[in-house]
């Protein structure tokens, strides 16, 4: 930024929206490396009894129960997030945002900026004398509210969508326009040129892509739910989409079992993880020993 002031050229640093409401933490802390034995026991119960209450729709049971099980682990992402979405569907739009923000941070894979990133971000923003902070993450959560930024502004976990991709573009644009730069003055207004004819949803490449990384990442409520969506929307079976739901709607229905203390059928089991370890192998050029089940993802 030094070098940027000696020839007078503007720096804009933004912060890092992310989505908050509508994907999942990579990894959580194992209550087996951060728990007591007798904690765990509680935990777990807790736990399981939360994802069934849930699965039934009874949030307010729900919530409970995750709230009893974070104070158990307070280092668990995935019991926040479940907890955010239980607050949400209660009316608890504040403390939603709270929970899906601390699932985001407690994340062990971390994909997604933590606070202390865009906090960063802000300092520098706003304490660089040829700086200019654009906060497109307090953007975000403005233009989502009352809910947290989900897929309503990102195609995945970081990346805008178009209207996502708009909105930042206006944040700089205005930012630009109260400083009066490049000709513009505080009374313009953001106008962009768009083509009427694009949609995401039917860009092939695009949600390819997505269901590969979906995939990847172990978002096995995202991957059926677009491939749902989007063969209700071609009105026919898409043999893209069938294969999609023949392999992941088992596998999340197993995932979600185990979650909730429920009995597996040990030969039903593998017969699902053979199938998903048979795509991972085919998509991603995976050896066989790479694979590692999903029952070993902290859910």
């Amino acid at each position: 930024m030094t070098a940027a002031a000696e020839v007078d050229v503007p720096v804009y640093v933004l912060t890092v929206p992310v989505n908050l409401r509508d994907w999942h933490p990579n990894v959580s802390l194992s209550p087996e490396e951060a728990l007591s034995e007798s904690e765990r026991s509680a935990w777990y119960d807790h736990y399981t009894a939360a994802r069934r209450a849930a699965h039934e729709e009874r949030h307010v049971d729900a919530a409970r129960h995750f709230e009893a099980a974070v104070e158990l682990h307070p280092n668990h992402a995935e019991s926040f997030f479940l907890l955010g979405r239980a607050q949400e569907r209660l009316g608890n739009r504040h403390g939603a945002l709270q929970s899906f923000s601390l699932a985001k941070d407690l994340d062990l894979n971390p994909f997604r900026a933590t606070w202390r990133i865009n906090e960063a971000l802000r300092r520098v923003g706003r304490g660089h004398p040829s700086a200019t902070l654009v906060d497109t993450e307090k953007a975000f959560l403005a233009e989502s509210s009352p809910q947290a930024p989900g897929f309503d502004l990102f195609l995945d976990y970081v990346h805008p969508s178009r209207v996502g991709n708009l909105l930042i573009a206006e944040s700089i644009f205005q930012t630009m326009a109260v400083e009066e730069r490049f000709g513009l003055s505080p009374t313009d207004r953001f106008q962009p040129e768009l083509d009427p004819t694009y949609d995401e949803l039917t860009d092939a490449r695009l949600q390819k892509t997505l269901f590969w990384l979906f995939a990847m990442m172990h978002q096995y409520d995202s991957i059926v739910e677009r491939a749902r969506h989007l063969e209700d929307l071609a009105g026919t079976e898409v043999p893209y989409f069938r294969r999609i739901l023949e392999i992941f709607e088992p596998q999340r229905e197993l995932v979600l079992r185990r979650a909730q203390g429920l009995a597996v059928d040990p030969t039903v089991a593998e017969e699902i993880e053979a199938r998903l370890q048979a795509y991972y192998i085919e998509e991603y050029d995976l050896e066989p020993s790479a694979f590692r089940s999903t029952a070993a993802v902290n859910r």
